[in-house]
């Protein structure tokens, strides 16, 4: 889950009469999440999924550790993580068709990394000890531990979207790959359910560019996800950040129902080096499903009046 938001406002995109109207562009959890905090706000919203990355999404679980820029205000990142934090927490409880549950695990690096600003937003965050690296993921020099929360992307996707719309918001599917062509999207008015006015501002949650064409596409980053075939007692996930250009996650809950994961190959070198590193502490790998899965990083987090 990413922290990143371009906002535009006032003069730029419109004119502000009565109840804001914003648009988001982004697709998946960030997208839904900033269209649903503007509508508790008390603006009207819609939510703008890109076409063209409408395949990509992917919806397999993850877990909750946010990805952002390092140039933004720390102070400002701490207390929007905690808030997230304490939100996904909310629901775990009271949300049971959520997707939402608690999970301890491990991340590794090549590298001795400086604590993260979300250590204090999740339960336990300490460094792995060297017995604990030397045992889970050997080829790595330093790690941390915590609980956090496990995300069935699926089944919250649902749930935040049944939500915007319960709360007055819409959601369309478009060709947009500049702030222009967000500018010209209506937005309903949730009383009158009338769409004659624009936005009066915009938040980008997908990068969008200024430019007409546009500038070059929001970066993918490729991350190998692995899963059990079926549901296993190993409760722990284990992220591998050695290889930057291509992290491993291992999350211990079922493989989503999807062509993308075939099972684990002993032919295919990729497969049989997953393995060979991480078989001892996850039972279940011999059985595993696994896929490359496209994310996007962050957007630059900006706002311009």
């Amino acid at each position: 889950m990413s922290v990143s938001a371009k906002i535009l406002k006032g003069h730029e995109v419109g004119r502000i009469q009565g109840r804001p109207r914003a648009v988001v562009v982004g697709k998946g959890v960030d997208g839904a999440s900033q269209a649903i905090e503007l509508l508790e706000a008390g603006c009207d919203a819609c939510l703008v999924n890109p076409i063209q990355d409408a395949q990509l999404q992917d919806s397999s679980p993850s877990v909750w550790r946010p990805s952002f820029v390092s140039d933004s205000n720390p102070d400002v990142l701490r207390q929007i993580f905690k808030s997230s934090f304490q939100r996904l927490l909310t629901l775990n409880a009271s949300a049971f068709d959520a997707g939402i549950q608690l999970i301890h695990g491990y991340e590794f690096h090549s590298s001795f990394p400086a604590i993260p600003l979300w250590s204090d937003a999740v339960f336990g965050f300490r460094r792995a000890h060297p017995a604990e690296v030397k045992l889970l993921c050997p080829h790595a020099k330093h790690g941390f531990v915590y609980t956090t929360v496990l995300i069935d992307q699926f089944k919250y996707n649902a749930f935040l979207h049944d939500h915007l719309k319960a709360l007055g918001g819409t959601e369309e599917l478009l060709d947009v790959a500049t702030l222009s062509d967000a500018a010209m999207i209506h937005v309903q008015n949730r009383d009158t359910l009338t769409t004659s006015h624009r936005a009066d501002f915009i938040v980008d949650c997908y990068g969008l560019s200024p430019s007409d064409p546009p500038a070059a596409q929001p970066k993918k980053v490729e991350i190998l996800k692995v899963f059990p075939s079926k549901a296993c007692d190993s409760r722990f996930f284990l992220l591998d950040f050695t290889h930057e250009s291509r992290p491993v996650y291992l999350l211990p809950a079922p493989a989503p129902d999807s062509d993308k994961y075939r099972p684990v190959d002993r032919t295919d070198p990729a497969h049989a080096q997953l393995l060979r590193r991480y078989a001892a502490a996850m039972p279940w790998l011999p059985a595993a499903r696994v896929a490359l899965a496209e994310v996007q990083e962050p957007a630059r987090l900006e706002q311009s009046v």
